[in-house]
């Protein structure tokens, strides 16, 4: 019996055009329709950030879809995870 352990390991994207970047200055309205739009956002200088985004677009979401029934939340997870895996962050020396 063979247990080999399988990882998962994303390709590295790699940047040849110049993409929409985010930091603490940055208009986090402005950042969610460029998600929207299907835009790739790169966090820029802190991890904190990306954590910041995240947490605006969970409140954006909450804002502007319902969530009561089993089906809204499934469009809301949907809608939630779509937006989340546009978001990068930089990694350099892999670290």
């Amino acid at each position: 019996m063979n247990t080999d352990i399988q990882i998962s390991r994303p390709e590295p994207i790699l940047l040849n055009e110049e993409i929409e970047t985010f930091n603490s200055t940055t208009n986090i309205k402005q950042t969610i329709k460029t998600l929207e739009a299907g835009t790739p956002v790169l966090i820029k200088d802190f991890y904190s950030n990306g954590l910041s985004l995240v947490k605006e677009i969970k409140y954006h979401l909450q804002k502007t879809t319902a969530n009561k029934t089993f089906q809204e939340q499934r469009i809301y997870r949907a809608a939630y995870h779509k937006l989340s895996n546009l978001i990068l962050i930089e990694v350099i020396d892999h670290k």
